[in-house]
């Protein structure tokens, strides 16, 4: 820490790069429940973020001419690096209106954290004192090439829209960022390979990457498993002389391991992103889960065929499996930006009629109201005691009562479609 204060206080224009990147990631956090995909980056946060990075720009080109006399000989490898954290939060901000990946899967979020965090540090310190810390980072370092060459081959396709309309204030560049994050990963291992303890460095590097592509070599082929397995039972079950007496998610329902790779076989295409890419399915948006990105998934399903069986079948095998009855309603409206804000609730019993009154009073907060006024839908699911039955409902609304009419799960999904 000491050696990064030494730093900064030399050099005010990496000063300048780091309050930049706290500002900006400051906001980017805090208006983290903002994820709309509308196509309309102009009411985002998006320029903010963007006004940074090319302030920052212009701070590191007037660097550049007074060190070298060039304007664009980058030599400096911790300004590069402030500038394209920047750059990167600006790419995520642009991701929010103009989404090319889906929202990242917890583990992915943490990586990035972890491995920014640690880049930066890097950068500006030059080393780490510690050793087994230097091999850490090396180990994150190396999967950090496999990640960003990844999410380079998946944005590949918006290379040749980049080439044509980069002109249009450089938004579109922000396709490079993975490939430049990878550039500078590679650098770094260079680095640690370059010194004179590289013969500890090797095996470091050699058994992170190793063991990452053994890894994800194992979970697309317990992937591909699950999606035969699925496959070849419900093509048994069509048979003529098969037992129909059950249906045949509930005879796959006991075949099935209840682990988390056959969780996201599963949901793949429902609440993950598949290797469709800009052929993605469309069902997500129909459930009460918002689609994630997870790579693992992605890669997973490029080599396997993914699951055929009816996505209901699907459904029904996820709510029997894992709970997943909340997550898998149907929803003809978005519930992106909302979140409930405050709940309150009001319980009467009534021991002798064996009868209780329960109030429930919902605030729901919408962060981002959209200047054409697209519908919202909020979905709560109440849990019953054993035994019990609902013998009426009203839902009030800013005063006024509509009460629920009790009726046939069809007809009231009937009545539902029709709103």
């Amino acid at each position: 820490m000491q050696a990064i204060l030494s730093t900064l206080r030399k050099d005010d224009s990496l000063l300048w790069g780091v309050v930049f990147l706290i500002v900006s990631f400051g906001l980017f956090t805090f208006t983290s429940d903002i994820y709309d995909v509308s196509f309309d980056f102009f009411t985002g946060t998006f320029f903010f973020h963007y006004a940074l990075t090319l302030i920052y720009l212009i701070v590191v080109f007037s660097r550049n001419k007074r060190e070298t006399g060039r304007y664009f000989k980058f030599n400096s490898f911790a300004h590069n690096i402030l500038l394209l954290q920047l750059f990167n939060i600006s790419a995520y901000a642009l991701n929010r209106s103009i989404a090319v990946f889906d929202i990242s899967t917890i583990w992915v979020t943490v990586f990035l954290l972890v491995s920014n965090i640690m880049l930066t540090v890097y950068a500006l310190s030059g080393s780490f004192k510690n050793k087994y810390l230097n091999h850490f980072f090396l180990a994150i370092a190396g999967i950090a090439i496999l990640f960003h060459l990844y999410e380079s081959l998946y944005v590949m396709q918006l290379y040749p829209i980049t080439a044509l309309s980069f002109w249009f204030f450089g938004i579109s560049l922000h396709s490079f960022v993975p490939l430049l994050m990878m550039i500078a990963h590679i650098k770094v291992v260079r680095r640690y390979l370059k010194k004179t303890e590289a013969g500890d460095y090797l095996p470091t590097t050699l058994t992170i990457w190793i063991a990452t592509l053994f890894f994800l070599f194992l979970f697309t082929c317990r992937f591909h498993e699950v999606n035969q397995l699925v496959d070849d039972s419900f093509h048994d079950s069509q048979e003529a002389y098969q037992d129909h007496s059950l249906p045949a998610w509930f005879s796959l329902s006991q075949k099935m391991e209840k682990d988390w790779i056959s969780k996201r076989a599963l949901l793949c295409g429902v609440s993950y992103t598949d290797a469709g890419l800009w052929k993605r399915r469309s069902w997500g948006g129909r459930f009460n889960s918002r689609i994630e990105h997870d790579p693992l998934v992605v890669i997973a399903s490029f080599f396997s065929e993914g699951i055929k069986i009816p996505i209901n079948d699907r459904i029904t095998i996820l709510r029997f499996l894992y709970d997943e009855r909340h997550k898998t309603e149907r929803k003809l409206w978005s519930g992106d930006n909302l979140s409930t804000s405050d709940i309150v609730t009001n319980v009467r019993l009534y021991p002798e009629y064996r009868l209780a009154y329960t109030e429930k009073v919902f605030k729901i907060h919408n962060s981002r109201v959209q200047r054409f006024g697209r519908p919202r839908e909020a979905l709560y699911t109440f849990h019953l005691p054993e035994g019990a039955v609902v013998t009426s409902a009203s839902l009030w609304v800013e005063g006024e009562e509509r009460p629920a009419y009790l009726t046939t799960q069809s007809k009231a999904d009937s009545a539902y479609q029709t709103i």
